[in-house]
């Protein structure tokens, strides 16, 4: 990590906010003024002067070997020594320093070879001490430890001499040998103010030689000695450089809150940006966003493409990581991206960033930066909406629903979208729609956008036109057929629920041919000429009501040309539109353009299809009564076919796209045998797994490949939408639950929650008293198999349906047995949407805060930290809610298992 004063390893760094490094203080840190303490050669020099005695050290006397001598001479060695460093001096700034550094990250463990009392001075003086020889009897010490002794001790307790260096450190039983062996074996060491020729280097880091993690701080490149022991310099400039370099450090160490968030913000805050960052500052910023406890700093701050780009390129992280490691700030980085995209990239720039490397973003990312409120945000709508167009380019296919919902919302809910703008968001809608399968449409809110703006509606239609006709080409490769030429009518689609490829884009064509009929009509024609000599059926039909809808031809022209298409007149699938041609043209026209008309009809009829050319020959006579004609062909058709009839038709019946859903299940049930016995199970689900009514009834779905489409027919038979009426529907349910695997049964238990979340709360607690809270209990019995871990998460989401006694109900349920969310988990959602979807009333959070309060914690406790970071938004809007609502006992539980997934619910 770089400070302005100098840079430090970030091992080291590490080792201290942990609180596991061990400060080693040797006479250099002593050195400065005002101490100007000598080292070990100069006080041996010393002693011999204070001594008197006619000696000299020569350059190759060890210091503690000539003042053995003396001491074995009888002299007073000790005496002397205590006596020099006794002297009255001042602790320097590396004291200082050294303090601040040691107090910054708690414990303190700081260990001196020194006699002097400047540490303890200096800002250690409330710290536990030791002074040898009463080391510390383990590693994991607390305090400052006088490794040699201390002045404040007797003379005869200081290591000075060969003889007391022996008996600390070679003797077998020596605790300050056991001392430092366990030290130096299991902790991190910075040795500060120590140099080669040291004594404690000489006797003890050879022995200890690569055991553990060494630092030195030195000046200069000087003493080779300790980088053949092993030792890693860290050079810091001139000796006058130490102190700051410390401070520095310990700063950073022991920044509050506050203090770290003021930083960031100053340095996020900048004119310049990331571009023109210190270095120092830089550095700092990258700590902070690959620490976990630090880097709701930066996101909390950073805004704009400036610094998601630096966050992208800073080769210490994988932003777009599928799977970030555990403990990684990753999965928050992500969070932010996500929360703070929106205007300010180019497309190419989007590219860039996601594939970098070949990466992706996980799931719950995509979803993130496709919500509304996140492109919105305080974002330019252009901007907005040119970063969705880019985002379209790089997203997975499967996220492909999720942005043409997001592309609809802004050009339904956008005015201030430039038309520049508009148009490229339409376009980029238009094709994603024309590849969609199953595209759900709930609430109208994408159905409309193409008519807001009727100026543009020539540029709409060449829009809408092209990607239909690619729709329609990709869908009869792939499904045999053209499938939007299978709705019944093109008014009989319009918004609701699920909607197959293309539908959309024919509700925008059809719309937008009667806006160009209004407005440019010549435009228009030529439309339905293209249309009309197409091979898709579709865009025939769409012809056709074009046709319908002119004002520059009268009935009778109308019904000429109509009488040109013997295809159209013959083919069924065109029926609906011919009838509603001749329904606008049959009271304008005279009797003979009717006769002609009905000959025409009578020349398309085909073998097997008399009941369309009868229900054409009625819609003749109910729009002109007064024809003779009319009657008679009629009458005569009716005699003829007494028994002929309309084959009931479901739209989307193409068995390829197929997908079942509430909204739509009332033709399912016209179309299915009402003969069916009902269930003669007498147990809920312990009974004979033979097969139910359903079960007899599967052939029915046999078609449907997709396990949510099955998941869904069933689940609108439990809940009464197929066969109304229908008592006591988990009985049907022992066979399907035996026969078919856990994602068929977890499908179905995510299809109930989906289609019971779109009744009114009575009618969810009717369902629930009906037949769910049963099913649910006799589920946790494992009958009549054994309930997975993932159906006991999909059964929980019911519980958010709930409100009152129900939900009380629920929760019991849930807490019998240890479940955690899955990642696509509704329930923290549906939380969240009752608590923000009304100022007055917020559910369960106001009526039953204890027990959201225990359904999240239980819930959470089960939840792998991976899967945690699928809720973060959810838990950290409901929990500030839920906590004032409820004592901080109550919420502890909830508290603790956040901090255990590691989601920060405020600072």
């Amino acid at each position: 990590m770089i400070f302005a004063s100098g840079e430090l390893p970030d091992e080291l760094v590490d080792a201290h906010e942990s609180g596991r490094l061990v400060v080693f203080v040797g006479s250099g840190a002593s050195a400065s003024k005002p101490t100007c303490a000598p080292g070990f050669r100069a006080l041996a020099e010393r002693v011999i002067a204070e001594l008197g005695v006619d000696r000299e050290l020569s350059a190759t006397d060890l210091p503690e070997f000539v003042l053995d001598e003396l001491a074995e001479e009888g002299l007073g060695v000790h005496a002397a020594v205590h006596r020099i460093l006794s002297e009255p001096t001042q602790p320097n700034s590396t004291h200082g320093a050294i303090c601040k550094l040691a107090v910054s990250c708690p414990p303190v463990r700081v260990v001196t070879t020194n006699y002097d009392r400047f540490l303890s001075s200096g800002g250690l003086g409330d710290i536990t001490e030791f002074t040898a020889p009463d080391v510390p009897g383990d590693e994991d010490f607390k305090g400052l430890v006088y490794l040699h002794g201390s002045i404040a001790r007797e003379p005869e307790d200081l290591v000075v001499t060969r003889t007391d260096f022996a008996r600390a450190y070679m003797a077998q039983s020596s605790p300050t040998l056991a001392f430092l062996h366990r030290l130096f074996t299991s902790k991190p060491v910075l040795f500060i103010g120590y140099s080669g020729d040291d004594v404690l280097m000489r006797y003890v880091l050879k022995a200890m030689e690569g055991s553990t993690e060494l630092y030195s701080l030195r000046s200069g490149s000087g003493e080779p000695e300790l980088d053949r022991l092993g030792v890693m310099r860290i050079p810091y400039g001139a000796h006058c450089d130490l102190p700051a370099l410390l401070e520095d450090w310990a700063s950073f160490a022991g920044a509050t809150s506050t203090k770290r968030t003021r930083r960031v913000s100053q340095i996020l805050t900048a004119p310049d940006g990331p571009e023109a960052m210190e270095p120092h500052d830089e550095s700092y910023l990258a700590r902070v966003v690959t620490d976990l406890s630090l880097v709701r700093h930066f996101t909390k701050h950073a805004r704009g493409a400036r610094w998601r780009r630096w966050i992208a390129e800073l080769p210490q992280l994988d932003l777009f990581a599928q799977a970030p490691e555990a403990g990684s700030t990753t999965p928050k980085l992500q969070a932010w991206f996500a929360w703070q995209s929106g205007g300010e990239y180019t497309a190419e720039e989007v590219a860039r960033l996601v594939d970098r490397d070949g990466g992706t973003l996980p799931d719950w990312v995509w979803s993130s930066m496709l919500n509304p409120s996140v492109l919105y945000g305080d974002h330019d709508p252009d901007e907005a909406g040119k970063f969705l167009v880019a985002l379209s380019d790089v997203l997975p296919p499967v996220h492909r629903s999720h942005c043409a919902r997001a592309l609809g919302v802004m050009l339904s809910d956008e005015p201030d979208l430039s038309d520049e703008t508009f148009l490229e968001l339409a376009e980029t809608w238009c094709a994603l729609s024309s590849c969609l399968i199953g595209f759900r449409n709930r609430d109208h809110e994408i159905t409309d956008f193409w008519s807001a703006r009727p100026h543009l509606v020539i540029e709409m239609m060449s829009i809408v036109d092209a990607c239909l006709r690619r729709a329609n080409r990709i869908a009869t490769i792939f499904g045999g057929t053209d499938p939007s030429s299978m709705r019944v009518s093109l008014h009989g689609r319009r918004g609701g629920d699920v909607v197959h490829r293309g539908h959309l884009l024919v509700d925008a064509a059809r719309d937008l041919i009667a806006a160009l009929i209004e407005t440019d009509p010549q435009v228009a024609i030529g439309y339905m000429r293209s249309w009309a000599a197409s091979q898709q059926p579709i865009l025939n039909r769409l012809a056709i009501h074009g046709w319908t809808l002119r004002g520059d031809e009268n009935e009778s022209s109308k019904l000429t040309w109509l009488r040109t298409q013997d295809k159209w007149v013959r083919d069924p699938q065109f029926h609906y539109e011919v009838k509603q041609l001749i329904a606008s043209c049959a009271a304008q026209v005279g009797e003979p353009e009717i006769e002609s008309l009905i000959e025409h009809i009578k020349h398309c009829a085909s073998p097997g299809d008399e009941g369309f050319t009868v229900d054409k020959l009625d819609c003749i006579r109910q729009h002109a009564p007064e024809s003779p004609a009319a009657r008679s062909a009629h009458a005569q058709a009716q005699n003829d076919h007494a028994n002929a009839a309309i084959p009931e038709r479901v739209d989307d019946a193409n068995p390829y796209l197929q997908d079942i859903d509430a909204y739509d299940l009332e033709a399912i049930r016209r179309s299915r045998s009402e003969s069916a016995a009902p269930s003669q199970h007498g147990d809920v689900l312990a009974g004979d797994p033979a097969r139910s009514h359903l079960n007899t009834r599967r052939s029915d779905i046999e078609h449907i490949r997709d396990t949510e489409a099955v998941a869904s027919f069933i689940a609108a038979e439990c809940l009464g939408r197929i066969r109304p009426g229908s008592d006591e529907p988990w009985r049907q349910l022992p066979g399907f639950i035996t026969d078919d695997g856990e994602p068929y049964r977890v499908a179905l238990i995510d299809a109930v929650t989906s289609q019971v979340l779109r009744l009114r709360p009575d009618e969810r607690s009717a369902q629930w008293r009906r037949w769910m809270r049963d099913y649910w209990q006799q589920r946790l019995q494992s009958r009549p198999r054994v309930l997975s871990d993932t159906e006991a998460s999909a059964l929980a989401d019911w519980a958010a349906l709930l409100d009152s006694d129900d939900f009380d109900e629920a929760l019991e349920l849930v807490i019998s047995r240890p479940t955690g969310l899955r990642s696509n988990s509704k329930l923290p959602l549906l939380l969240l949407e009752t608590y923000e979807g009304s100022d007055s009333d917020a559910g369960v959070i106001d009526s039953r805060p204890n027990q959201v309060v225990q359904l999240l914690a239980h819930l959470l406790a089960g939840t792998e930290v991976s899967i945690a970071e699928y809720f973060i938004h959810e838990v950290r809007t409901l929990a500030p809610a839920l906590f004032q609502r409820v004592s901080h006992q109550d919420a502890e539980p909830l508290r603790e298992q956040a901090a255990r997934l590691a989601l920060q619910l405020g600072d």
